[in-house]
């Protein structure tokens, strides 16, 4: 997988997680060291600490998309962290 499209399934999986209703489109797995996510379109999974995870969720609760300027705050502030968190 080239960088470009590594970003574009990032991406991918920030929209979806910022635009779904919770728990559509995505899968969560509880591991020993955090959380597994994966997101139906998204190629990768996205590997979290429990406190990342936990991180991830006020995010979501604060800006869940109502309207495009909570999509837009919630991708502002989930993007560094799901690129962290994403692995092939």
């Amino acid at each position: 997988m080239s960088p470009g499209e590594k970003q574009q399934d990032v991406l991918r999986a920030v929209e979806k997680l910022c635009i779904l209703p919770e728990g559509h489109g995505s899968h969560i797995e509880t591991t020993f060291n955090g959380y597994v996510v994966r997101v139906d379109g998204v190629k990768g999974t996205l590997k979290f600490s429990t406190n990342e995870w936990e991180g991830v969720k006020d995010v979501l609760d604060q800006h869940k998309a109502h309207d495009r300027e909570d999509a837009r705050k919630c991708a502002k502030e989930l993007l560094p962290v799901v690129n962290k968190a994403y692995e092939l």
